[in-house]
């Protein structure tokens, strides 16, 4: 039975979190935790290495230990944000996910690291399924060119940069972050100046890009044009009068129509603990 945890804090699950609804006694009422799951990235934001170390030596302090599954899709986004390294990062988990397409451009493919007989027991189930394929070579060929080029080859942190350019954008012509720009996303408050998804899809159809809401995830073959005609769909969509302006409006010489945005965190839920009756 799985129990879905949102943050204290508003941005990662902590220990403290995973104590708060990990299930340990042997009471058969109740279906005791056998597995914690986190996602990192989870919708741009960083776990802590450091959390997760802490999460990992609890789990391993429980009789029995329980086990650690990581959703690492963008994980390599962690990495290059430099919140710690693929080995450390993997070494808090029993097993980890990895994602090719996300973020590194590969057109699919996916991987599950773990020791040897969980991973030859997943080939397995993946075969009962179904899922086996033998020509994988045109697939693997792409997914080491996405590791070598776009992650090792620094590509992948030029997303951030391009990400926080257009956060910085946005907030600079008057809008709101929904959530903090750490990494290769960036969440655009619509709600708070009063625009639907439908009319930001139909701005960014004018000039000729594809949007499909509020969140924003930069991949490195984004260009300086695609910016600008981002820019012009923002001037479409923000009201005048929220539009941040050059004058003598204070400290900083800024002045705002309805008061300064400030950027904010919207929260979410972070982790899923896997029960077993």
């Amino acid at each position: 039975m799985p129990v879905a945890i949102s943050p204290a804090n508003g941005h990662h699950v902590t220990l403290d979190d995973v104590k708060k609804h990990a299930i340990l006694s042997d009471d058969h009422h109740f279906a005791p935790t056998r597995l914690i799951c986190l996602e990192n990235t989870l919708g741009g934001t960083v776990i802590p290495l450091k959390d997760c170390q802490e999460i990992a030596q609890w789990a391993r302090a429980q009789s029995p230990p329980i086990a650690m599954h990581l959703d690492g899709a963008r994980l390599w986004e962690a990495v290059v944000a430099g919140a710690g390294s693929l080995h450390d990062y993997c070494a808090c988990f029993d097993s980890v996910t990895v994602c090719f397409s996300k973020g590194l451009g590969a057109p699919i493919g996916s991987i599950i690291c773990s020791r040897a007989p969980f991973v030859n027991k997943a080939r397995h189930l993946r075969k009962m399924m179904g899922g086996g394929l033998r020509q994988a070579g045109v697939i693997t060929a792409a997914a080491r060119v996405s590791v070598e080029e776009t992650f090792v080859g620094g590509q992948l942190v030029a997303t951030h940069t391009r990400a926080r350019e257009v956060a910085s954008m946005w907030e600079g012509k008057g809008g709101r972050l929904a959530q903090p720009t750490e990494t290769n996303m960036v969440w655009l408050d619509l709600e708070d100046v009063n625009c639907s998804t439908e009319k930001l899809v139909a701005a960014g159809v004018k000039e000729g890009l594809k949007l499909l809401g509020g969140r924003i995830v930069v991949h490195y073959q984004v260009c300086d044009e695609a910016v600008e005609k981002l820019g012009r769909v923002m001037d479409a969509i923000l009201p005048t009068q929220r539009r941040k302006v050059g004058g003598g409006g204070g400290e900083g010489g800024e002045r705002w129509g309805e008061g300064e945005s400030e950027g904010g965190w919207g929260g979410g839920d972070g982790v899923i603990l896997c029960c077993s009756p």
